[in-house]
């Protein structure tokens, strides 16, 4: 197992103090220290606490280790390593924690890995320097005092499956509603693979809002995203009408040529068509020479397309069919 502590500093460089674990079969403890010290070069004896011999693996002392009560102990402070052992012998740990209890009940027992990320640790870890903001962020999506995660690995004969479950999600759960993928037929059955998404648009937008009230430079990226959009005729407006519905990728192999199809469905066709078909001759302008021009293509289905060659081997193409968008 592989845990992490703080503190965290938002845009610091220094990895958080971290703990790993690893059971020891029965009776192996002194065989398992024995072969771990051989093979860490430099590894030395610098203390023993709670009867349990603590040793630093390199002569930095960035790497600390120790045996104790069949469990191999690997961690980047000796104050952790410490904190881990007075946990164990005291019984103050995670597998007392209701909220990991809960998470993992609704998981496969049988599982080839368990993860686990409680929110409100994680926000009161962070650094005195963002931690305010990013608890504010955590209120603003709609999470609860006590939101967490858990998910798992579990092999199957026709090979493996990932469950998640979450807990105290708040208001969270609600701003994203399930939603049945409804573009799946618009995926041939060769496809290698495919991914749907609702409501785009309102997902983005969510997300970037607190980030650009927090970080100044993330606000002028995203602003100068927006102008450049705008140029080539995607302002808002146009982005909402076209991915406030469902927006799909798909991934399909034509020997050892991929291609990327996105689809988009819309409520309205002729709208989207002049979306498009404005963003085209904006772009053709705004490129100049380093877009080939668009040719109108046959797509099938009685749907017509614009084409632009970029090389012998690949292509920009788009079409409109009915409501839904191809590009």
């Amino acid at each position: 197992a592989i845990a992490v502590t703080g503190p965290i500093t938002p845009g610091s460089t220094d990895a958080p103090p971290t703990l790993a674990v690893v059971d020891i079969a029965t009776g192996k403890d002194a065989d398992v220290l024995t072969r771990v010290r051989e093979s860490a070069d430099g590894a030395t004896k610098v203390a023993t606490f709670e009867g349990v011999d603590l040793y630093s693996a390199d002569g930095d002392g960035s790497s600390h280790f120790a045996v104790a009560d069949g469990a191999f102990l690997l961690s980047s402070t000796q104050d952790l390593l410490k904190s881990a052992i007075t946990a164990h012998t005291s019984g103050a740990t995670m597998a007392r924690s209701q909220k990991l209890t809960k998470a993992f009940s609704s998981l496969p027992a049988e599982a080839i890995v368990q993860d686990f990320v409680d929110f409100t640790a994680l926000t009161n870890l962070v650094g005195e320097s963002g931690g305010e903001e990013v608890k504010k962020q955590l209120r603003s999506a709609g999470f609860g005092p006590d939101a967490a995660l858990a998910a798992s690995l579990t092999a199957e004969p026709a090979g493996v499956r990932v469950k998640a479950v979450a807990i105290d999600l708040g208001a969270a759960a609600t701003q994203n509603p399930s939603f049945t993928p409804s573009l799946v037929t618009r995926a041939p059955a060769s496809a290698v693979a495919y991914v749907e998404m609702a409501n785009l648009y309102e997902t983005v937008r969510r997300g970037l809002e607190p980030a650009m009230a927090q970080d100044e430079q993330i606000k002028t990226g995203v602003g100068q995203a927006r102008g450049v959009l705008a140029l080539v005729g995607l302002a808002p407006a146009e982005l909402k009408h076209l991915f406030s519905g469902a927006s799909a990728v798909v991934v399909t192999a034509d020997g050892t040529k991929p291609a990327v199809t996105a689809v988009i469905g819309t409520g309205d066709g002729a709208k989207t068509q002049s979306i498009l078909d404005t963003v085209r001759t904006k772009a053709a302008a705004f490129a100049g020479t380093k877009l080939p021009a668009f040719a109108q293509v046959a797509l099938g289905n009685g749907v017509t397309g614009w084409e632009s060659k970029a090389s012998p081997e690949a292509s920009i193409v788009y079409g409109v069919d009915g409501t839904t968008a191809l590009i």
